[in-house]
């Protein structure tokens, strides 16, 4: 089995059949790579990471089911589940052949894509994005458990790094924006002028020479997932007076001092004071100290670079080296200069300031989630009784929109996960007085999967209602969101959503 660990479109399932395909490509070219497998699909041992490299310029770890005992390789199963919740493509190469209940799973020679993860069973979740070969029986899709991938005697091809023009990033690195004022011994620096040997204040009270710069220009529109690598906006005054002193861009990775403790800026997000936004490119700088520490940027405490394998990411980074997840948490243990936050009460506790800070700036909460119907694009007119919304419809309406404001259950409430943009849960729904359905697949717009009592809106849901005259619903649930001016939200899968928040 080959996993190539790459920053891939889930939603296409195509890296499995493009990898393998370039690599039969790569081998068919006289005088290029030729690999003894040569042009055939049934044979890709070994060579494999050249084509890998060639096709998405990074460079690839190997690890070989024939190298590890059934724990040791069990033991790996953690970095699979952790790439695949991430969002990474997790592809598998099978080198021996499994069937499920008389049906080919695994087809040796072949590459599968492993599309998500059963917590419930511990499987892997794996699709087959070849079709079905003429007089073979394959599973579209099927689930594996570490110790069946174990069994087809796979090896993984795990691409780490970036060749320095590509779209992509391997991991997210925590950086500062250019512009940023770093304060030095000598008054405040741009980060992109700062230079090894310069001396800079740390938030301890002593100073600290830098020793390395960290930069590399991403290109967001081409990266798979944009929005891990858009900057964060704190805006000024975010964390307290002067704090920062004025608006400061970081990466969504780069670590916050507060509380005694470094927390990641995408866990502080709660679309007012600290926001996501859409960038096309940017360039990102890291500045390292002797030793990790807090500096100051824009006023605002914030950590230093920490090498936790993941130099390669930048362009002058000497060379692409990503570790195991266990390196980066134990250089964190062993070297960090302050315990590292994810989850849990200092989490929540820092999440609480900076709401607090957010009202102190003005920013006000309301329960009012500024529903507005709009048929074919024109406000409809409402009539509204407690939790029932009618409207009726003009004569060739194709598609109503429920729209309204958008919050965040991460954002605007601490110790929260979930951070799906919502609009508002509609409970019950009919067109023409029949009932609506709300596991109907027709509602495939602007709304999120269906739950058991209720489904949320995105701030932007789309009904089809061709021929219809009365639209009615019911609103099961609102939440916390932040009232004033129009705004837009930037949902997870990339669609931009603009709201109307006025009353």
């Amino acid at each position: 089995m080959a996993s190539g660990l790459l920053c891939g479109n889930r939603a296409t399932d195509i890296w499995g059949s493009l990898l393998e395909k370039a690599y039969v490509q790569l081998n068919a070219e006289p005088g290029f790579l030729q690999h003894p497998a040569g042009n055939v699909y049934n044979l890709i041992n070994g060579g494999f990471a050249d084509p890998i490299t060639q096709i998405t310029g990074r460079s690839v770890v190997t690890y070989s089911s024939a190298n590890y005992s059934t724990t040791a390789w069990a033991d790996l199963k953690a970095s699979f589940v952790t790439a695949i919740q991430g969002g990474e493509e997790v592809d598998f190469a099978s080198y021996g052949a499994t069937s499920i209940n008389g049906t080919t799973a695994f087809v040796s020679g072949h590459m599968f894509s492993g599309i998500g993860y059963d917590s419930t069973t511990g499987d892997f979740i794996i699709r087959n994005p070849w079709g079905t070969q003429a007089g073979q029986s394959w599973l579209t899709s099927f689930e594996a458990s570490i110790a069946d991938l174990y069994s087809v005697h796979g090896v993984i091809f795990t691409a780490t790094g970036v060749a320095a023009d590509t779209p992509q990033i391997a991991a997210v690195t925590p950086c500062f924006v250019s512009g940023t004022l770093i304060a030095t011994g000598s008054g405040s620096t741009v980060v992109e002028a700062l230079r090894v040997g310069d001396v800079v204040q740390t938030v301890f009270g002593v100073t600290a020479a830098v020793t390395w710069i960290g930069h590399r220009r991403v290109h967001c529109r081409r990266h798979p997932r944009p929005w891990d690598v858009w900057p964060v906006r704190v805006r000024a005054g975010a964390f307290g007076t002067q704090m920062p002193a004025r608006d400061l861009l970081l990466s969504p990775d780069h670590a916050v001092f507060t509380g005694g403790v470094l927390i990641p800026v995408r866990y502080l997000l709660n679309g007012a004071t600290i926001v996501q936004e859409p960038a096309g490119s940017v360039t990102y700088w890291h500045v390292e100290l002797e030793r990790h520490g807090v500096l100051l940027a824009e006023g605002l405490p914030c950590e230093s670079y920490l090498d936790t394998g993941n130099r390669g990411a930048f362009a002058n980074g000497g060379g692409a080296t990503a570790m195991h997840p266990d390196f980066a948490r134990g250089m964190w243990q062993t070297q960090g200069c302050a315990p590292l936050v994810l989850d849990g009460p200092h989490l929540a506790a820092a999440q609480c300031r900076v709401l607090a800070q957010a009202a102190v700036l003005g920013h006000a909460m309301t329960d009012d989630p500024a529903i507005r119907l709009l048929a074919d694009g024109v406000e409809l007119a409402t009539a509204v009784s407690g939790r029932r919304w009618r409207a009726r419809l003009p004569d060739g309406t194709r598609q109503v929109q429920i729209t309204s404001r958008v919050w965040r259950p991460a954002y605007m409430r601490p110790g929260e996960t979930d951070a799906r943009a919502l609009g508002v849960a509609i409970g019950q729904m009919w067109l023409d007085r029949r009932a609506v359905s709300l596991q109907s697949p027709s509602l495939n717009v602007g709304w999120h999967a269906p739950e058991p009592d209720w489904r949320w809106t995105d701030g932007a849901a789309s009904l089809a209602v061709c021929g219809v005259r009365e639209l009615i619903f019911e609103v099961a649930m609102t939440g916390a969101y932040w009232a004033g001016s129009d705004w837009c939200d930037l949902n997870p899968g990339g669609r931009i959503v603009h709201h109307i928040t006025s009353a």
